[in-house]
This record gives structure tokens, C-alpha cells and sequence, in this order.
């Protein structure tokens, strides 16, 4: 897990501060699941494309809301505005540029 620094204290939320590690873990290991379940899920529409010949004239962009903390600052959640709740996920495949 990510340190918590003393000045993140006050902004942790009640029901985040007395997590186990364990549930800690439990947490960030279902965010690692979901993203390899997009992942496989993404390569299953590019089967198809392929299948179908469509590879090459299909443009694909996969967008997310946004970040989640992942234990960074003490926090689990993404309604805030730290980094890694700014960032989103963002995938494209173009292939005319090759990509």
C-alpha cells in the first residue's frame, strides 16, 4: 500500500481508517481484476473485428470517468481531486496510424 503521510490524516474518511490490511488489499486486488477483465474484454472485440475484417477500418476508444485512489492518501474512493483520482483510463486504436 501506498504511505500515508501525517498531513492526510484529517482527510481519510471515517470508514477508511481502520481498515485492515488485509481489506486494504482486498480492495485494491478488485481493481486489478476489473482492469484485466476490460483488458481481456477488449481483446475479445478485437478477435471480432479481425474475424469479420473489420481490423482495419475500426477506430476503438475506450474511455474511463476517472482514477481511483487505491490506497494513495489513505483512501479507497475517487471523489476527490488528487491525482490518481484526475487521471483516467484512456485506450485507443487507430490503424491507420498503426496502433
Amino acid at each position: 500500500m501506498p504511505p500515508v503521510g501525517p498531513e492526510d490524516g484529517r482527510w481519510i474518511p471515517t470508514i477508511f481508517r481502520n481498515m485492515s490490511d488485509e481489506d486494504k488489499q482486498g480492495i485494491t486486488t478488485a481493481y486489478y481484476s476489473s482492469v484485466e477483465y476490460l483488458d481481456k474484454n477488449v481483446g475479445l472485440v478485437l478477435d471480432e473485428l479481425k474475424k469479420f475484417s473489420l481490423a482495419d477500418s475500426t477506430l476503438m476508444i475506450y474511455a474511463g470517468d476517472h482514477g481511483y485512489q487505491r490506497g494513495h492518501n489513505g483512501r479507497f474512493e475517487k471523489h476527490n481531486m488528487w491525482n490518481e483520482s484526475l487521471r483516467g483510463p484512456l485506450v485507443v486504436r487507430d490503424p491507420r496510424l498503426g496502433t
